[in-house]
């Protein structure tokens, strides 16, 4: 009668939950990866949502504040709305102004790529930037067009700049559609960019360039434009199941 197993029986067992675990360890690491994106995408917006919601309530609606309203003039702007804001944000730890940012111990990385390993565009102001004490970066930026809360959008309404966030800061990874992402400020509050028309569409600005994710990852709760990017659209599938 055979009371056990042989040596081989072992090893070829061993060796069976060795390529087991080489196939599935990585996938579940980036899924966990892409879910703890999700959460501080999620962070992100819920704390620049609720900033906008209380700054609205004291100066009016975001075209009516305070702030240089040139149609096309920018001087001082990005700092106003900057000082404006930050006493509404929980959680400042500290401004990265002038040059000092584009170094690693500051706010933002000097470079950002996509998934594919391309230069992703990005709009950071040098004097605008600060970070959160859970380590996320932002920066904004009213100006990308150079004009203020009069580029009309399919679902936005007039715009009144970008913020862009780094979930988290310049240790990386640094890629767009992950932790690198960007909001679009309304009149009305802050939203996520990337739904309906506004700069590029959903082809181009988040399955091409990546930066215009941030509503598919809010709305959608996913990632997956970086698994089936084929099959998804907002008129189209949601996700890859």
């Amino acid at each position: 009668m055979k009371t056990g197993f042989t040596l081989a029986e072992v090893l070829i067992t061993l060796g069976i939950i060795g390529v087991v675990a080489a196939l599935t360890i990585p996938n579940l690491i980036a899924n966990y990866q892409e879910k703890v994106y999700i959460s501080k995408a999620r962070k992100a917006y819920y704390t620049l949502e609720q900033a906008f919601k209380y700054a609205i309530a004291d100066y009016g609606q975001v075209n009516d504040w305070p702030v240089n309203h040139d149609y096309y003039g920018s001087a001082g702007r990005d700092e106003e709305m900057t000082q404006i804001i930050l006493p509404y944000i929980n959680g400042v730890i500290k401004t990265c102004t002038g040059d000092a940012q584009w170094n690693s111990k500051y706010c933002f990385s000097t470079k950002y790529t996509t998934p594919k390993g391309d230069n992703a565009p990005y709009w950071l102001n040098k004097k605008t930037l600060f970070m959160l004490k859970d380590g996320s970066s932002y920066s904004i930026n009213t100006t990308v067009d150079g004009r203020w809360c009069v580029n009309s959008t399919t679902d936005y309404g007039n715009h009144c700049g970008i913020i862009t966030v780094d979930t988290t800061g310049p240790s990386g990874p640094n890629v767009a559609g992950k932790d690198y992402i960007n909001f679009i400020i309304t009149k009305n509050g802050v939203l996520p960019i990337g739904k309906g028309r506004l700069t590029h569409s959903f082809e181009k600005g988040c399955l091409e360039l990546f930066y215009n994710c941030t509503a598919w990852i809010i709305y959608n709760d996913n990632m997956d434009y970086l698994h089936c990017p084929e099959k998804l659209g907002w008129n189209k599938a949601s996700s890859c199941k």
